[in-house]
């Protein structure tokens, strides 16, 4: 097969808009949150900490989403003791938040800027994009340290693989 005829075997997609990325990651994201929070449900002991970084995850999406609508109510520490059902509703709550929000915008207003206040009381501005961005990074990160503490504990995690999500939604 030359390069002429591999080309040609190439499906092209239109280009996803930005928004449209945005609402597929905040889909993918909240799945894993809820899967990770099903995997420790499962166990009889799940270790401390891993439940821990969990509230800390959804805890942040809250007070993230706050920040958008300037209604900062979250208690401002780094860790949560919410027992995993409260994570669960918490998750529930945070994505249908994250949707609402991103469906104010269109695809221009991704480039919005809001202004807040970080935990030690410094402001900054952020736009849309960025903040998004932001939040489901920091939620993966976190997903991945509890994979860790998990196989430290000869637990196995969930597997959280982005492209296992898309072949299967």
């Amino acid at each position: 097969m030359n390069i002429d005829q591999l080309q040609l075997t190439i499906n092209y997609l239109p280009a996803m808009k930005l928004k449209e990325l945005f609402l597929k990651q905040l889909a993918y994201n909240d799945a894993m949150n809820l899967t990770m929070i099903h995997r420790l449900k499962d166990l009889e002991h799940p270790p401390h900490e891993t439940v821990e970084l969990l509230g800390h995850i959804v805890k942040a999406e809250l007070l993230w989403l706050e920040r958008l609508y300037g209604t900062e109510k979250i208690k401002k520490s780094f860790f949560e003791n919410w027992p995993l059902s409260e994570i669960e509703s918490h998750q529930v709550e945070s994505h249908k938040g994250w949707i609402s929000a991103l469906n104010e915008y269109d695809e221009e207003g991704l480039n919005t800027i809001f202004a807040y206040h970080n935990l030690k009381g410094e402001a900054f501005e952020n736009s849309l994009y960025d903040i998004l961005f932001h939040v489901i990074n920091h939620s993966t990160h976190h997903r991945a340290q509890i994979s860790k503490i998990l196989r430290q504990h000869d637990i196995a995690p969930p597997v959280m693989d982005y492209i296992n999500y898309v072949r299967e939604h």
